[in-house]
Parts: structure tokens; sequence; C-alpha cells
């Protein structure tokens, strides 16, 4: 987005790097807010974090980011294939996810991934979050099967690994979303 700042409005670097970095620590601070839509709340996220004689373009950019921020955040088609092949194998699946609950529900919907589980849960419905024992044990129990037969796949340490060490599930995987990580691990 920064990039596209620049490129397409006239943004110096410097300002284009200040907004950006100041949206997504709004952003990442952002809680659920029933008053007001998702929409709404991140373009006056936009309009506070642009320079001055920028803000007008807010409601232009704001698009823009959501249509970038799916397609970077759209799943891979290995790891389609491997949620497909583990359908076809009668396992049951569950996503487990923190943040705010219209935010996560939206992220749901654009990536297209109910589908391919049997359970969803999103913190902010709940009164836990990853890595509290107690969300692993929900979906746990909306499965119907033991912690120690379940099997966590997360790609954050301080998370999803961790959650399901301290759920005592009987199998943590870890995948890095990180290319870089990605490429550590393929050498």
């Amino acid at each position: 987005v920064s990039e596209r700042l620049e490129i397409q409005y006239g943004f110096t670097k410097e300002e284009s790097n200040y907004a950006t970095q100041n949206f997504l620590k709004s952003f990442r601070r952002c809680t659920d807010n029933t008053q007001t839509s998702l929409d709404t709340w991140r373009i006056h996220l936009w309009q506070e974090s642009l320079p001055p004689k920028y803000k007008q373009l807010a409601e232009v950019i704001y698009p823009l980011w959501l249509e970038m921020r799916y397609r970077y955040l759209a799943i891979p088609e290995d790891y389609v294939k491997i949620l497909k092949r583990f359908r076809q194998a009668n396992y049951q699946l569950a996503l487990i996810t923190n943040g705010p609950s219209n935010a996560q529900w939206e992220k749901v919907r654009k990536l297209h991934v109910q589908p391919y589980f049997d359970c969803v849960l999103v913190s902010s419905d709940l009164p836990w979050e990853k890595p509290n024992p107690n969300i692993f044990h929900a979906a746990c129990k909306y499965l119907d099967v033991k912690p120690q037969h379940c099997a966590m796949i997360g790609d954050k340490l301080e998370t999803d690994i961790k959650g399901g060490y301290l759920a005592g599930l009987g199998a943590t995987f870890w995948l890095p979303l990180r290319a870089d990580a990605i490429d550590d691990l393929n050498h």
C-alpha cells in the first residue's frame, strides 16, 4: 500500500511509510465496536493516519488496502489441498482465531474457509483467547474429542503452539507464514 500511495497519489516515501505504519498500529489495537461498521471504522483510522493534505483520500485508500489485505491473506493452494485431504480422510477440523469478532468473521467469510472446518471459534466471542488452554478445550468439547487426540497446526509460536502445549494436545505443528522462515525450513 505504501508503494501505491507513492506511485498513484504522489506521497513521498516518508509520508507513505508514516501513514501506513500509523494505520497498522491503530488497526492492530482495534477492539470490537458494535456501534460502527468495520468499513466506517477503518476509513476513520485511515483519516487519522494520513498526513493533513491527504486526509480526503481515506475513502479511496481504504478499499485499496482491503483488496490487498485479502489478496495477501489468501490461503496458499498447498494449504487448501491439505485441508481437503483432512476432510476426505474424515478428520474433524477446528479453526481458532484471536481478535475482534466482527473483523475475524469478516476474514473467515472473505477467505472462504468455513467449509473446511467443523468448528470456528473467535476469541472475542468467548472469555479466552489463545494461548489460554480453555479455548482449545472448547474446540475439543465441540468436536467431542479428547485433547490428547488432537493436533494444533498454527503459524504463531506464542499463541498457537504454546496454547496447544498448555492445553495438553497430542501434537503441535508450527507452519510459519513468513516467506523467509519457510525458505529457512526448506534448506
